[in-house]
């Protein structure tokens, strides 16, 4: 069990690690993310993908949405770590009900689009974008994206 645990936390710090390198460009739009910050990220991140059965050893994900997501102008340092929680989330439903035919990028990018151009930061709105988005996808792939 100790060794399990201490395996467990080398993994969050080299995650921790290889996330907090973006604060040197999301500093440019007054946005850092702190250990405690990322850490809360890995472990939300970690109960979405138990709770929609799911299995994602890397942070590449975190990365890309965090990467996508940092220079909105609908994110602030006080909301930035709820919303890409509530993004990373959103990104494992939409896999799901879209079983995992739309590629990680196409995803992020969408829900970027969406967020940024359409929802206007509204998580609840891009929520419900996503939701008509994959109902359609999954009556009609060729739908536009």
């Amino acid at each position: 069990m100790f060794l399990i645990e201490s395996m467990n936390n080398l993994l969050i710090d080299s995650q921790i690690s290889d996330l907090i390198k973006i604060n040197q460009y999301s500093i440019k739009y007054n946005l850092t993310l702190s250990k405690k910050d990322i850490t809360e990220i890995i472990n939300e991140r970690n109960r979405v993908l138990k709770v929609y059965e799911r299995i994602d050893f890397e942070t590449e994900v975190i990365e890309k949405i965090i990467n996508h997501f940092y220079d909105s102008p609908y994110i602030l340092q006080e909301n930035y770590t709820q919303i890409i929680n509530e993004i990373i989330e959103l990104f494992y439903i939409i896999k799901n009900e879209t079983n995992d035919k739309l590629g990680d990028d196409e995803l992020i990018n969408l829900m970027e689009n969406y967020f940024n151009n359409t929802c206007h930061g509204s998580l609840e709105f891009l929520r419900d974008l996503m939701f008509l988005f994959s109902n359609q996808f999954k009556g009609d792939e060729t739908i536009e994206r």
